[in-house]
């Protein structure tokens, strides 16, 4: 698989997720959440990403929703990384482990550049 870095870099990610370029305070866990998206992405669509001469490349929406993908994790609580629905006046929660779900517009976004993969 291609560099991470190649595809991605963390000042994109920062940039895309409204975070101050001189805001060093949460570049370790920044670069490690973009290492893992991107990894994710490759391997959720087949396919390493690259453009017609052969350079690393990665699609717009590729990169949007890898920084959804990491703006929703740090957004939220990963106890309630489960839960798909919720009721407060019942008090019911429905709870799912399908990524899908969670990542559902993620995913949405990365659909275009799903390729077959058969196994």
């Amino acid at each position: 698989m291609t560099d991470p870095n190649e595809l991605m870099t963390l000042d994109e990610l920062k940039t895309r997720l409204g975070i101050a370029l001189d805001d060093t305070s949460q570049n370790a866990k920044l670069q490690s959440d973009l290492d893992d998206a991107v990894v994710e992405a490759c391997d959720w669509c087949h396919r390493d990403f690259y453009d017609t001469n052969g350079n690393p490349s990665m699609p717009a929406s590729i990169k949007k929703g890898i920084a959804l993908m990491i703006k929703m994790d740090m957004n939220s609580d990963p106890a309630d990384a489960s839960v798909i629905s919720e009721t407060i006046g019942g008090m019911s929660q429905t709870f799912s482990s399908d990524p899908t779900l969670r990542y559902g517009r993620v995913y949405t976004l990365w659909r275009p550049y799903r390729k077959v993969h058969f196994v």
